[in-house]
């Protein structure tokens, strides 16, 4: 969304707040600010912990934000065309452009997947030149990189196999400590 449709639908909305986030679990996938929502207690406990989860989510970044470039490439050609889009393309990481040709052959014969390869590799190169907090706070689908990464790799790095997503996602948000900055606005607008 451009910042002229951000300020429309806010004089439309007053009380819409548009998130400086891709969704609002990317609060809760960089690294570094995912780390300053656990508790200090368990942080001193499990201190080796925060450079294992770093390694392991920073190993997925590039693909997931591979991943946020097709999501935009493909939001606007279904804007543009009024259609649904390939499950496969949305659902995980899929980063082999031969792989891409050949759901997007099989999507629409109308559509020109060497167009939308051009326009995927445009955007893919931009997103990744981006910095990296920019890429986990803008580009990276939050929900799902939240979901299918950063849960399997808490799990790990504090031994709790399968602790379901909406658990982390509790204890997370009942976390008073480290809130990003530019989150702090939305809770107190929020909060008034």
């Amino acid at each position: 969304m451009s910042a002229a449709q951000i300020i429309q639908e806010q004089l439309a909305a007053p009380n819409v707040q548009i998130l400086p986030r891709f969704t609002a679990e990317n609060y809760w996938i960089d690294p570094g600010e995912l780390w300053s929502l656990i508790p200090p207690q368990v942080r001193v406990a499990l201190a080796d912990a925060q450079a294992q989860l770093r390694i392991a989510l920073d190993a997925q970044r590039a693909a997931w934000t591979a991943h946020g470039a097709m999501w935009c490439v493909m939001l606007g050609r279904q804007a543009a065309l009024n259609l649904g889009f390939p499950a496969e393309l949305i659902d995980s990481p899929v980063t082999d452009e031969e792989k891409i040709r050949a759901i997007l052959n099989g999507w629409h014969d109308h559509l020109k997947p060497e167009d939308i390869l051009a326009e995927y590799r445009a955007e893919r190169d931009k997103a990744l030149a981006r910095p990296e907090h920019e890429q986990y706070a803008q580009v990276i689908h939050g929900k799902r990189f939240f979901r299918k990464v950063v849960v399997r790799e808490l799990s790990k790095a504090f031994h709790l196999p399968n602790k379901p997503h909406g658990e982390w996602a509790a204890d997370l948000l009942a976390s008073t400590t480290g809130v990003p900055t530019d989150l702090r606005p939305v809770l107190e607008k929020l909060l008034a």
